[in-house]
């Protein structure tokens, strides 16, 4: 038994995607799940887009198609900015012959969730990007999760859940905010879902368009792989264009990556679940360890813990970064208008500051909106106070030649960077 997982098929006004969907066929899988964004910018939602994938696909032959919606497809229906609520579920209705609904794909031996982005409502919305799931459709999820706690359950999402420690884009979704699941509206359960529901043993998405060469395309964290997957169109960020192959034989579950370059499977793969496997039961994360969280070199006096027990840590990009120690990831930048340069920050119990110039803009660290969205973006709050009237406050040092700070009395934190300036965290215990 075979599963296709094609990731986001976002491309160019006049791209066809119609060879994608012919090499789909050619590997005989007998469902086939679409992660969703589909088309360009001026198309997302509308009928000709959708029925361009739902055409392409059906002339290739591909049976048993499973396209769910991504966040670009409904964000000019969310907070019904520019269409009305419905405007995408009827187009969708219309080339694919039924609504967009979650659905539980049933085999023997294991369970298939398939997760859809939704508009978020008018009266609850806050980022036109975000990749949304609403809380009666997260309720279903857990209720039906509820329904089979013993056997073996495959997670697909647009998105991946926060903390799972895949590849992120640092200066697109990162800075944005939205790199993981609901994460204006309660992503911590998402990973909450990991940690109850021990059926889950694998998690798929997309969103990234990142191809799987690198060591985190594919991680195993607290017993789930997670797996992000590539784009096969003109979207793919890095130029490797993949597609995830499932195949459940002989009491096993593989994962493979197709190239839609070489036309083949590669040879070695992803990995390898044993169906009698069983996750074992939970047990907390350790604080220590080591994870890659933004990108840029921190600067002098530039990593200072806030009053939320988050990290802060400004980089010579000029950016500031707030860093979830947690769940070890960067839940974006800090943000200032464009017009000025970032020379400094501080944190106090209530506010992140940012010192530019002869202003000093405060954020509060409860505000869903602190973070940089969009150049200028009207929905970021702040408060002005002139820069002479914030005291800034202190606690940056250097330990072994990288730059560090105390996290609590037991522990602290230092950075550093990879070669491809990736900026890199360690959590380790104080010296003695």
């Amino acid at each position: 038994m075979r599963i296709a997982i094609v990731g986001d098929l976002q491309y160019e006004k006049g791209e066809s995607i119609d060879q994608i969907a012919v090499e789909i066929a050619s590997l005989n899988p007998d469902t086939t799940v679409l992660l969703g964004d589909y088309g360009y910018w001026d198309g997302f939602g509308c009928y000709e887009v959708l029925n361009e994938v739902s055409e392409a696909f059906k002339k290739a032959g591909v049976k048993n198609l499973v396209p769910l919606i991504g966040n670009h497809d409904v964000q000019n229906e969310a907070g019904e900015r520019l269409v009305k609520s419905g405007f995408v579920a009827e187009n969708y209705k219309k080339a694919f012959g039924s609504y967009p609904e979650n659905k539980v794909l049933e085999f023997d031996d294991f369970r298939v969730f398939c997760v859809h982005i939704e508009p978020q409502k008018k009266g609850d919305f806050y980022f036109e990007y975000e990749c949304y799931v609403s809380d009666k459709s997260f309720k279903n999820i857990r209720e039906e999760l509820e329904k089979k706690p013993h056997k073996p359950t495959v997670m697909i999402t647009h998105a991946p859940p926060v903390g799972c420690g895949l590849i992120t884009v640092p200066m697109v979704h990162v800075r944005a905010a939205n790199a993981y699941m609901n994460q204006d509206h309660g992503f911590a359960k998402w990973t909450e879902l990991g940690k109850k529901y021990r059926q889950i043993v694998m998690w798929f998405s997309g969103h990234y368009h990142m191809g799987h060469s690198y060591p985190d395309s594919s991680v195993v964290t607290d017993g789930i792989a997670y797996f992000t997957t590539g784009s096969a169109t003109s979207g793919t960020r890095d130029g490797q264009r993949h597609t995830r192959i499932l195949d459940e034989t002989d009491g096993k579950i593989i994962i493979s990556t197709y190239d839609h370059d070489t036309k083949k499977i590669n040879e070695s793969p992803d990995y390898v679940w044993d169906l009698n496997n069983k996750r074992t039961p939970y047990s907390p994360k350790a604080i220590t360890g080591i994870f890659s969280a933004g990108c840029g070199k921190v600067v002098e006096n530039g990593l200072k813990m806030g009053g939320n027990g988050r990290m802060y840590a400004m980089t010579d990009n000029g950016l500031l970064w707030e860093i979830d120690l947690e769940n070890k990831v960067a839940m974006g930048t800090i943000h200032y208008s464009d017009k000025y340069v970032l020379e400094d920050f501080a944190t106090d119990d209530e506010y992140i500051w940012c010192f530019c110039g002869d202003k000093v803009f405060g954020h509060k660290y409860s505000d869903i909106n602190r973070f940089m969205r969009e150049k200028d973006w009207k929905g970021c709050i702040f408060i002005e106070k002139p820069r002479p009237k914030i005291t800034k406050k202190q606690g940056v040092f250097v330990y072994n030649g990288r730059i560090a700070c105390e996290i609590n009395d037991k522990f602290i934190c230092l950075t550093f960077n990879s070669k491809d300036n990736k900026l890199f965290f360690e959590i380790t215990k104080k010296p003695n």
